[in-house]
């Protein structure tokens, strides 16, 4: 069970890192026009993180019951998802906002 601690805490650290870096690029980003859509994703963050703390108390009950692992990791893969989609939408933004120049 350690090893299983060991390699969710190295996954743990690169996806906090991969998270850390995408919202340091979506806050340079933050305009006016883009407050809403970025508030929004911080909300759906929010949520997932959460969830996440929940799944920790689970994998603590159950030892290491491989279906919370994966859904400890299915967390992170939708926090960047989220984080990815709002990258997108603030390209859309920028690129309508040329567009009407």
């Amino acid at each position: 069970m350690e090893n299983v601690y060991t390699e969710l805490s190295k996954t743990q650290a690169f996806f906090t890192s991969t998270i850390h870096n995408e919202l340091k690029k979506i806050n340079k980003k933050r305009t006016p026009e883009k407050k809403e859509l970025i508030d929004d994703a911080m909300k759906q963050l929010k949520i997932l993180e959460n969830d996440y703390e929940s799944l920790k108390k689970d994998l603590t009950e159950s030892g290491d019951d491989k279906r919370v692992i994966y859904a400890m990791i299915s967390n992170f893969q939708s926090r960047i998802n989220v984080l990815q989609h709002v990258m997108e939408r603030i390209e859309d933004v920028k690129q309508i906002k040329q567009m009407t120049l």
